[in-house]
């Protein structure tokens, strides 16, 4: 079975936060993905990146500034978050 998943952000009350959509063969939106087709996640930002994982789940990626102690290109558990 076909289906396309869009990624991105979308507003929600004034908040930018990560959306994923999933459609069906011919545009139908796939009622099986997330909550009645749609993924809106806590987090705040929008989704830049997008990896289909070998077990279906999608993996979501953004992008933050560099911070002090950190090499630019790591991985940063204080990404968006003081300290």
């Amino acid at each position: 079975m076909t289906r396309h998943t869009t990624v991105g952000g979308c507003g929600n009350g004034g908040v930018y936060i990560y959306c994923a959509n999933r459609f069906l063969a011919g545009g139908v939106i796939d009622g099986g993905f997330g909550q009645s087709g749609k993924f809106i996640a806590a987090a705040s930002g929008g989704a830049q990146a997008v990896v289909l994982q070998p077990d279906g789940r999608l993996l979501l990626g953004d992008q933050c500034s560099h911070q002090a102690g950190n090499s630019p290109g790591a991985i940063s558990a204080h990404c968006g978050h003081p300290g």
